[in-house]
């Protein structure tokens, strides 16, 4: 029996692969013409590598050049935070971290620290809050442009940034709307308001190994009001449930 709530693989045969040099060259264009929006990253993966001064000052073990480095970056960042800011634009960054901590993790903490000082608009999340949906696999690394475009980060075994696949995402009267279909028992009609409260379980006797703590789907409703949109079960039977996910295609926040 296939286990409940595994979110697909992303369809990237109805994609394009672009290359590392296409997707930034893209990504910034599509970026900068966004007015009045907002765009959110999640990343999940616990090993990356960059070419980063302050990144191979930490693995040499010179915490302090690390540090200065990275508040230094602190005048750049506070000027495009307001560049983003004069066009009504924002970016949301949700970041995943599981124990024990890589070396990229425990520097990458503190850049995340130094830019949400900064005005950044991120949130780190325990591995246990997406454990809900990566029965079968770990999360992708995605990013939604502007609310029109879905891409799926890659990289290569050793971390190294390895371009994109672009996914179109579907628009009904103006908004922009997500599926994602499971094919567990189906969730009671009881329970349908309540599977979007934190720490919330349909089966209470799963074990938190097994089940998850409950927070998968109350994550996924406040990203979603974050950008003036919504989540709701489309349907859910014995062959399953699809959730809807729904946000206005311009990304304003509510």
């Amino acid at each position: 029996m296939a286990e409940p709530w595994c979110i697909p693989a992303l369809p990237a045969v109805r994609g394009e692969r672009l290359s590392r040099r296409d997707y930034g060259a893209e990504f910034r264009a599509r970026e900068e013409r966004i007015r009045g929006g907002s765009s959110w990253k999640l990343e999940r993966g616990q090993h990356f590598e960059e070419d980063d001064p302050s990144l191979e000052a930490f693995r040499g073990g010179d915490l302090a050049t690390a540090l200065r480095l990275l508040d230094e970056e602190r005048d750049a960042l506070r000027e495009q935070i307001a560049q983003d800011a004069a066009r009504d634009y924002a970016f949301h960054r949700v970041r995943v971290v599981e124990e024990p901590f890589t070396t990229y993790l425990r520097w990458q903490l503190h850049s995340l620290r130094v830019q949400a000082e900064c005005g950044e608009r991120i949130r780190v999340v325990p591995a246990d809050a997406v454990a809900l949906f990566e029965r079968r696999e770990r999360l992708p690394e995605v990013v939604v442009l502007g609310g029109t475009v879905l891409y799926e980060v890659r990289h290569t075994e050793r971390g190294r940034p390895d371009g994109a696949v672009r996914i179109a995402v579907s628009e009904a009267d103006g908004n922009v709307q997500i599926r994602v279909r499971d094919h567990g028992p189906g969730i009671p009609e009881a329970y349908r308001e309540s599977v979007f409260q934190p720490f919330f379980r349909v089966d209470k006797s799963r074990s938190r190994a097994h089940g998850g703590v409950g927070l998968g789907l109350s994550l996924v409703w406040e990203i979603a009001a974050l950008h003036g949109g919504t989540v709701q079960i489309e349907r859910s039977g014995a062959d399953g449930t699809v959730m809807l996910v729904t946000l206005p295609r311009d990304g304003k926040e509510s």
